[in-house]
């Protein structure tokens, strides 16, 4: 990274920079301290039943998905920890980037960075992605259309979640941030466009072309 920042000039080599010192702040103060912290689930439970059967529900839904990635092997495996660690290094980023830090979770069994970020949301991010991928690579669209079916079932994906999530105060938003003002249900926009962009063109989509085996099944009873 220190190698990158110094390859790169004008406001990308300020930006890799603000995060590069941002990063370095963290881990030398006292706040390394709450890399990871827990909480009971009775006390989630009396503040919160939806939230934690939220992550019930998540944590159910990723083991899942990674049993059929371990099933199918090869890319579909890459592809599960792939979209863990997109999720990873993007959440981590929205802490540490000023312009992107403008929302709040609800505190979860299990806490990251600090107490910032739930742990469950590190893995929605395989759930989203990988079980759209499945379901698209099933249907042996071309490779021109297969980024694009990909990225909209990650949204159709996305939508109920993020409607029920801020309804029932899983996570909220910062009310004067313009980057959030158009909203529906209270869902800024920009919250869908970051799916579709990043799952329309990340280099998640090489496992999706039509060159692939298929993955089996995802209610396959076998």
């Amino acid at each position: 990274y220190l190698w990158l920042a110094g390859e790169l000039t004008g406001n990308m080599a300020e930006t890799v920079h603000a995060v590069l010192d941002r990063v370095r702040m963290y881990w030398a103060s006292d706040s390394r301290k709450g890399v990871i912290s827990f909480r009971s689930p009775l006390e989630i439970w009396a503040e919160n039943p939806t939230f934690l059967l939220a992550e019930v529900m998540f944590f159910t839904w990723a083991a899942l998905t990674m049993k059929h990635a371990l099933r199918s092997g090869g890319r579909f495996s890459q592809l599960w920890c792939a979209a863990l660690l997109h999720g990873l290094v993007t959440e981590l980023l929205s802490y540490t980037l000023p312009d992107v830090d403008n929302f709040w979770h609800f505190r979860g069994t299990a806490m990251l960075f600090n107490g910032r970020l739930p742990l469950y949301i590190t893995i929605l991010y395989p759930c989203f992605y990988y079980t759209g991928y499945a379901a698209v690579s099933r249907l042996k669209l071309s490779l021109f259309l297969e980024p694009f079916a990909f990225a909209i079932s990650v949204v159709l994906l996305d939508v109920p979640y993020d409607i029920l999530g801020v309804k029932l105060l899983w996570w909220t938003w910062h009310d004067t941030d313009p980057n959030l003002y158009d909203r529906t249900y209270y869902v800024p926009w920009t919250s869908y466009m970051f799916h579709l962009t990043f799952a329309s063109t990340s280099p998640l989509n090489t496992a999706t072309c039509s060159t692939s085996p298929l993955p089996p099944p995802l209610l396959s009873t076998q």
